[in-house]
């Protein structure tokens, strides 16, 4: 039996329609049963089973606490990952213990790992990139607006790797009010001035489809982002993605990227992004199609997992050398905190989570 734990609900959005691709992935090979990823709960598994998913923070969550079980024919990680050990740092034991760690993370992170302290594990890593619907996801901006009245849209959380203290600063430099669709926490929106936060949006739906529509760029300057599933879906709604390449997208196909070390550099850079002609955005346009048709594919993408889940593990690989313990900054939460709120999860009825969330982002 394959045992997956990752977020499964009908929605066409990561991480849940990366569970709903993974099940679909490996249902030729055994049975497939699907497991919630943030709650508190132990898989026993019989001799050969597979274990793959989602690792979230907590010891006693089902994937950690699960692949402490004897039995496994196989432990397969799958996450986004990018070098930010605030983040990500707690996948130290579970990199060093897997069978395969399939890395969702752009190439900007990607091209590092050899420099870094997770170089030992790098023969039983893989690179593994997302896919996209093209039926879900059509061109909604055909004509990109005149230089002088084009506007630019974030689409994401708060959360601190994704550098909303800097683009609130840009937009100031700029004379601007740059959108921001997504969810935040209470005190966010008013944190950011220059930033005209519109709220959690559902893009299937019309008035959604219209906020993009008039928009012609999707900016992304994050300081540590694996590789934003929003870039490729920007891609196919037509708008072209402006990205740091620490968002992970590095010289990638159908992105623009802001090289510049500062917020003034930053700000000519967009200045010029901004006065382009027509004709010389639509080559960028374009090559993100093609990115879409060649690389993001939801079939490359279980080529990858299949593989995986049907290749023993490589030799054994060194251990990852310790990280250095970095303070917490909101909403980056300590472990006790990450246990409560997957008691909270387990116990609780989702009419009350709803209610609650005291998570405070997605």
């Amino acid at each position: 039996m394959i045992h997956i734990v990752y977020p499964h609900a009908d929605r066409p959005t990561p991480p849940d329609v990366i569970g709903q691709q993974l099940a679909q992935a490996v249902s030729g090979l055994d049975e497939v049963r699907l497991h919630t990823h943030h709650t508190l709960g132990r898989i026993r598994p019989q001799v050969g089973d597979v274990l793959i998913g989602h690792a979230y923070p907590c010891p006693y969550s089902t994937l950690r606490w699960s692949w402490r079980q004897s039995g496994w024919g196989r432990r397969i990680l799958l996450q986004p990952f990018s070098l930010d050990d605030r983040e990500h740092g707690h996948l130290d034991d579970l990199i060093a213990s897997c069978d395969w760690f399939l890395a969702i993370t752009g190439d900007y992170w990607w091209q590092q790992l050899p420099q870094t302290r997770h170089a030992p594990c790098l023969n039983k890593i893989r690179q593994l990139d997302l896919g996209l619907d093209r039926s879900r996801f059509r061109r909604i901006k055909t004509d990109l607006a005149p230089a002088s009245d084009r506007r630019w849209l974030y689409i994401g959380n708060d959360h601190p790797g994704k550098g909303l203290n800097l683009l609130n600063q840009l937009a100031q430099a700029l004379g601007l009010c740059i959108s921001w669709a997504g969810e935040a926490r209470r005190s966010s929106p008013r944190a950011y001035p220059h930033l005209r936060h519109l709220g959690h949006m559902d893009w299937s739906t019309a008035e959604a489809q219209q906020v993009l529509a008039a928009h012609d760029f999707l900016i992304m300057v994050g300081q540590h982002d694996a590789c934003p599933t929003t870039v490729i879906e920007a891609m196919a709604w037509g708008l072209v993605p402006v990205c740091r390449p620490s968002t992970g997208y590095d010289a990638s196909p159908g992105v623009l990227n802001l090289r510049a070390p500062d917020v003034v550099g930053m700000a000519q850079e967009m200045r010029a992004i901004q006065s382009l002609s027509t004709d010389q955005l639509e080559p960028v346009r374009q090559a993100g199609e093609k990115a879409l048709e060649t690389r993001f594919r939801w079939d490359l993408f279980a080529s990858t997992v299949k593989e995986a889940v049907q290749t023993p593990a490589p030799a054994e690989t060194q251990a990852i050398a310790p990280r250095r313990p970095k303070p917490l900054p909101a909403p980056y939460r300590s472990m006790g905190w990450h246990c409560r709120a997957a008691l909270a999860r387990t116990c609780l009825p989702e009419r009350a989570l709803q209610a609650w969330k005291p998570w405070g982002r997605p």
